[in-house]
C-alpha cells in the first residue's frame, strides 16, 4: 500500500521518505514519532521489499528522497538485500538510510553497518520509548 502522494509534489521544506514497512501498526507509530518532533514529512509506503527496490531504482528517484527506512524482515525481499544493492548505485550514497527493526539480532545490526546503514535501531515495544527514540533519530538525520 503506497500514499497517493507523489515525492515530486511536496512542497521544499518537507522531508521527503520512502519507509518500507509491511506493519501498519509501526507506520503508524513511525509517522506520530515524527510528528511528535516536529518533522515535516511526507512518506510514500512500500510494504513489500521487492515493490520497495523497484520504486526506489525508477530513474530520478535518487533526487526526490531525503531518507530511506526500511524495516529488516520484509514480504518479497528482505531490507538487508535492498540495503545492499542501493549502496552498489552510486548516487544513492548521499541519501541516509535506516534499518529499523524489531530485530535484536548482533548479527543482523552487522550485517546492515557492513551493508553500509547509515543507523540500525531496534524498535522500542513500550510506547513512550518508541516516539522517543525513533522521533529522535530521525530528527537526527534529516538536520
Amino acid at each position: 500500500m503506497k500514499t497517493n502522494v507523489s515525492l515530486n509534489d511536496v512542497h521544499m521544506t518537507q522531508k521527503r521518505i520512502l519507509l518500507a514497512d509491511d506493519s501498519d501498526l509501526d507506520v503508524f507509530l513511525i509517522k506520530e514519532a515524527m510528528r511528535s518532533f516536529g518533522i515535516d514529512f511526507v512518506i510514500e509506503r512500500c510494504s513489500d521489499g521487492r515493490a520497495a527496490l523497484d520504486r526506489l531504482t525508477r530513474p530520478d528517484t535518487v533526487h526526490e528522497l531525503d531518507l530511506i527506512i526500511l524495516d529488516l524482515n520484509l514480504p518479497g525481499m528482505m531490507g538487508t538485500e535492498i540495503l545492499r544493492e542501493l549502496r552498489t548505485r552510486p548516487d544513492f550514497d548521499p541519501i541516509p538510510i535506516m534499518m529499523l527493526t524489531s530485530s535484536i539480532s548482533e548479527r543482523d545490526q552487522e550485517d546492515a553497518f557492513r551493508f553500509r546503514a547509515d543507523a540500525f535501531l531496534t524498535k522500542p515495544s513500550n510506547l513512550a520509548d518508541f516516539l522517543a527514540e525513533v522521533g529522535g533519530a530521525l530528527q537526527e538525520m534529516l538536520h
